[in-house]
């Protein structure tokens, strides 16, 4: 049986040199524990954009605007297929208040994302919007 991959916008949130990451709560089916930018499906004739912003307000309260969207990938989670469509947005205003789908968020650097134990495709999403993420091997080689 052929899966179709969900169509899902993730919100890369820059806020100066710092990005948002969400530690997905525990309970969560897919990478429970986590962290990940702001994220969701697509609604019907919803834009990238669009969902990107809906996402981060639905998941953090923070009002953002659309700087560019990305090249899509694919992506899967288990037996999930994803169609990720990253979204570089800018904060606007407000101050993070999570819902039930996260149970910390922070603001990290390029350099800090590998201090967070990441869904494997989050370095993806931040290359496919321009961002330039040290590798892995290179951070390590700083300390």
């Amino acid at each position: 049986m052929h899966n179709e991959p969900q169509p899902i916008s993730v919100a890369i949130v820059q806020r100066g040199e710092q990005y948002l990451l969400l530690r997905r709560a525990p309970y969560l089916r897919y990478y429970g524990g986590f962290w990940v930018p702001p994220a969701g499906t697509l609604f019907n004739n919803e834009t990238v954009a669009e969902c990107a912003v809906r996402e981060t307000f639905e998941e953090t309260q923070l009002r953002v605007t659309p700087i560019r969207a990305g090249k899509p990938f694919i992506s899967s989670q288990g037996e999930r297929i994803l169609r990720v469509n990253p979204v570089l947005c800018e904060l606007v205003s407000g101050s993070v208040k999570l819902n039930s789908e996260s149970s910390a968020h922070a603001w990290a650097s390029l350099k800090e994302l590998w201090n967070f134990k990441l869904v494997p495709s989050v370095p993806e999403g931040f290359e496919s919007v321009g961002l330039n993420v040290p590798s892995k091997a290179k951070q390590e080689s700083l300390f």
